[in-house]
Order: structure tokens, then C-alpha cells, then sequence
């Protein structure tokens, strides 16, 4: 029993309190909309340029190197690709009929007389637009568009609206990893962050999973929503909930309609579960030296066993399980 206890503490989540369908779609409701950012980058091509330098990609696209057509052809590996890279603010200017800017680079050490890239900032992005000077060097992350021998490459930065809530932001990229596939778009103020990262399975392969962070600042508390999404786990979805207390609140819709947020003792929960239960709940610990892909397979396979539809378990049970294996065998790997 104190292992059971020991395991349910670890996760901060020391109580379950069950609430009826209907309180927790209410309490969720207000929340859902951040859903959209990760339909946002689902539907969103987000396969990142081959690696290469600002000087290397406007010698390929922009001067003599390459015929006409060599170009054309090399530049399939580029087009419509997300990109880092960094130059010297040259001018930024309004493009005509509209709200957007230009902002006009060159590449550091470029002997170019005028410009090596482009960027097309949006109307929502002015204060970037406004905060550029002449001669400042820069990191952008953009979307490369296209290619002349007078402007060098063309790109943008990319930007989306959410179907529900695009009143609150605008999710604008904002940040390219290579090391883990990471690409994340936020929204003036950083209130809202959307990403997606690649986990590595270590078998080769590469799974990609969405993380929404919502932060909101009251008169007084500050709350961070959390959604996650996990293709790899069967399109399982996980909420959470903190205030500045670091209280937490938990649902794993596929659990069950109830939620988790501390209110009642462990024990009672852990006079559910059979021996067995409490035999697998303290060997998850132990499971350290699992591939990623043999930790997934776990966590499916205790989810068959306290999946929302078999009777036997009391939805807290169910919650609390997965809660615990999803922390313990996903969440920080996923996050490495």
C-alpha cells in the first residue's frame, strides 16, 4: 500500500475528486478552443529546409551558379519549407494596398550591393516590423516563398488563424529546432504557444506529438492550461490545468468523464485495484531502461486495462492510472 501511495504523490496528485459528465465539459468548455491550434499545424506543412547557410541558399537561388532550369529543380527541396536564418536589416518598408511590411536582408558578409533575402512581416507583427533597425543582425524563422536574382530569396513569416477564439491570437512561427523537430508557433504576449515535436522511438523512426500552453493572468492567480495530443498513443489527448499555487487539475478524456484535482484521500483509490494492479503500478517505476517505443507499448497496454469503457473501475481509478503511467512512461520522454 505505501508503494501505491508513493506512486499516486510523485505525480503531485495526491486526491481524486469525481465530478459529474457535465461539470467537467463545463469546466473544460472555456478551454477547448486551444484544440485548434494543434488541427492548425496538422493541417499545416511544417517539413523543415535542408540545413545549409544564408550565403550557400542565395548563391544557389539568387546569383549565377545554377541555369535556369537547375534551379528550378533544386529549389523543390526549398519551396514552401520553414527555415532559420539570420542577416542584416538593410530597410523595412509597406507593401502597397496592404497592412503587411517588407523587411529586406542581407546575409552576414555578403558583398551584394542590395538584398539576399526577404521577409513579408504580417499587420499583426507590426511592432516586430517597427522594432527592426538598419544594420541590426537578426535571427528569423520563415517560410521560404520564393526566389529572384533582384531580391534574393522571398519567404514569410507563417501564420495561421484558429476556426474558434481567433479574436484571442494569431499563432505566428516563432521558433525552429532542428535537434527535435521542434517547430512552434505563439501569439503576441506568448499567452498562447502551440508546438510540435518530434519523439524519437529509438528504433529509427520518429513520432510527431502537439503541445498547446495557454497562459492566463488574472487579478489574482496566473493559470497555465495544458493540452497534448499524442497521434502515437491512438490520438490520446490529455488536459491539465495549474495555478500559481501549483494546484492541478487532470483528464485524460479516454478515462472517463471525471477529473483530478486533490480532494480526496489516495487510499480510497487504491482500494480498487487487485493485486495485479498494484503489482504492475510498482514496476512502472523500473522501467527506465525502455526504448520509447517499448514505453508506448506499455502505456497502451495498461490503457487497455483501465480503458474508459471496461466497468470494473471506478472512472477516478482510471484517471489516476493513466494519469501515472502517462507522466511517468510518455510525458518525460517526450519532453528529453
Amino acid at each position: 500500500m505505501r508503494l501505491i501511495i508513493l506512486f499516486f504523490a510523485m505525480f503531485s496528485m495526491a486526491s481524486v475528486n469525481v465530478h459529474a459528465s457535465e461539470e467537467v465539459a463545463d469546466y473544460f468548455k472555456k478551454y477547448q478552443w486551444i484544440e485548434n491550434g494543434v488541427s492548425l499545424l496538422k493541417n499545416r506543412s511544417l517539413e523543415l529546409a535542408p540545413v545549409t547557410s544564408c550565403k550557400k541558399l542565395n548563391a544557389m537561388f539568387a546569383e549565377d551558379n545554377l541555369t535556369a532550369i537547375q534551379k528550378k529543380r533544386e529549389w523543390e527541396a526549398y519551396n514552401d519549407k520553414l527555415i532559420p536564418l539570420t542577416g542584416i536589416v538593410q530597410e523595412v518598408a509597406e507593401i502597397p494596398l496592404t497592412n503587411d511590411f517588407l523587411a529586406i536582408f542581407k546575409c552576414v558578409g555578403s558583398k551584394s550591393f542590395v538584398s539576399d533575402f526577404t521577409v513579408r512581416i504580417p499587420a499583426h507583427k507590426s511592432d516586430l516590423a517597427y522594432q527592426l533597425n538598419v544594420g541590426q543582425k537578426r535571427s528569423v524563422d520563415v517560410r521560404l516563398k520564393d526566389y529572384s536574382s533582384r531580391n534574393g530569396i522571398e519567404t514569410e513569416m507563417d501564420y495561421g488563424s484558429l476556426a474558434h477564439g481567433s479574436d484571442r491570437c494569431m499563432p505566428t512561427l516563432r521558433l525552429i529546432k532542428r535537434s527535435n523537430g521542434e517547430v512552434m508557433y505563439a501569439c503576441e504576449g506568448n499567452d498562447y504557444m502551440v508546438r510540435k515535436i518530434d519523439m524519437d522511438m529509438g528504433d529509427g523512426t520518429l513520432e510527431p506529438f502537439y503541445i498547446v500552453d495557454l497562459r492566463e493572468t488574472g487579478d489574482s492567480d496566473k493559470n497555465v492550461v495544458i493540452y497534448a495530443s499524442f497521434p502515437f498513443l491512438g490520438d490520446e489527448t490529455v488536459y491539465v490545468h495549474v495555478n500559481s499555487r501549483r494546484e492541478r487539475i487532470m483528464h485524460i478524456p479516454s478515462a472517463g468523464s471525471c477529473i483530478l484535482d486533490g480532494s480526496s484521500d489516495p487510499e480510497s483509490i487504491a482500494s480498487a485495484l487487485t493485486d495485479k494492479d498494484k503489482e504492475r503500478i510498482a514496476s512502472i517505476e523500473g522501467m527506465k531502461e525502455l526504448t520509447n517505443r517499448e514505453a508506448v507499448m506499455e502505456y497502451l497496454e495498461l490503457k487497455k486495462t483501465f480503458t474508459a469503457s471496461n466497468s470494473n473501475y471506478p472512472c477516478e481509478v482510471r484517471q489516476m492510472m493513466l494519469s501515472g503511467a502517462y507522466s511517468s512512461l510518455i510525458l518525460k520522454r517526450a519532453l528529453q
